[in-house]
């Protein structure tokens, strides 16, 4: 038998002393944007770099989920159905923010939330869009920890130069 979980600690103690364990570590987003674009050439069909990309990021080190955003994708663009509409919106809400202008924001959020964004989803991508602006604030060399394109990423760095960090 093979018990496979993402919830071992939901596991009786019973069970585990039991069975013998492999533990698997997220795939690097990397790698799964690399495994899409290879995928793409086999099945002879194009896909960005940036869009390989999103979708690495969204599988957050899941290669089955990347390949169900990548099936999803065929017929739409990744931004649609990753339920958002390009990153513009973040760089929108940052400024509001900055510049402490609710009124801005709530517009944007009102915008995506009627276009029918899912708001979960832009909840996540705030998170990981103040964090990489963090990252990049703060750490010399960022590659390895920021994943994005290189358009994405010079454009996150010119975000992150308006922003003091707290010593």
């Amino acid at each position: 038998f093979i018990l496979a979980t993402t919830e071992v600690h939901k596991l009786p103690a019973t069970i585990l002393s039991r069975c013998q364990r492999f533990d698997f570590s997220r795939i690097p987003p990397e790698d799964i944007a690399a495994r899409i674009q290879y995928i793409a050439g086999q099945e002879d069909f194009r896909i960005t770099d940036e869009a390989a990309f999103l979708l690495a990021r969204m599988a957050d080190g899941a290669l089955r989920d990347a390949l169900s955003l990548l099936d999803q994708c065929l017929s739409d663009t990744v931004a649609e159905a990753a339920g958002i509409t390009g990153r513009d919106h973040l760089y929108e809400l940052s400024s509001a923010v900055r510049n402490r202008d609710p009124g801005t924001a709530l517009t944007v959020l009102d915008r995506l939330h009627n276009a029918s964004k899912d708001m979960e989803r832009l909840c996540s991508e705030m998170i990981d869009f103040y964090r990489n602006l963090m990252v990049l604030k703060s750490v010399p060399h960022p590659e390895g920890l920021v994943i994005a394109a290189p358009a994405d990423l010079e454009q996150m760095r010119r975000e992150a130069e308006e922003y003091d960090l707290p010593a």
